[in-house]
């Protein structure tokens, strides 16, 4: 990679990647697999120290799924791992030390932003853009693809009493 704009495009495209529907709700898949990787970033060793983080992810389900799609999602979510974690890798070999921290800072930014944002594709075109991000069909299309989806998230049971009080008045 030749600089920084270079780095802040793959920390999006990899978040990007890291984000998937849980519980009705845009999130990461693993906030502390993410955590983890930003501290191989400083280790000299990181390729060993990523393989060992993909074999010893045991991801958890969202609350309040249903039996039947707790597997879905578990496996989702190591796939997800292990897609990700190589594509770190594959970056972190082309990169410094304190490359890859940055790339590691920029990475767990961008998921903040995404969560933040998520639905809302037309605001993230708006941080890319502010940002300059080269490429920023490949971050949009997938967010696209993603919030297509059909599960939507169900008001908690607080919200429904509240929905049905304000009926009754």
């Amino acid at each position: 990679m030749t600089g920084l704009d270079d780095i802040n495009q793959k920390a999006w495209e990899i978040a990007a990647l890291s984000i998937m529907l849980k519980s009705g709700r845009f999130e990461t898949y693993s906030n502390g697999q993410i955590r983890g990787f930003f501290e191989l970033a400083k280790s000299k060793d990181f390729e060993k120290g990523i393989d060992a983080h993909i074999k010893g992810y045991t991801p958890q389900p969202s609350r309040g799924q249903r039996p039947q799609d707790i597997e879905e999602e578990l496996q989702e979510m190591k796939k997800r791992n292990e897609s990700i974690a190589n594509n770190i890798k594959a970056i972190f070999k082309n990169l410094k030390p304190a490359e890859r921290m940055r790339f590691s800072q920029y990475l767990m930014w961008n998921i903040k932003i995404i969560e933040q944002r998520m639905p809302k594709i037309e605001e993230i075109k708006l941080v890319l853009d502010c940002e300059r991000i080269k490429d920023p069909k490949v971050i949009i299309d997938h967010l696209t693809a993603i919030s297509r989806t059909d599960h939507v998230r169900t008001p908690r049971k607080s919200e429904r009493r509240e929905r049905y009080q304000d009926r009754r008045r």
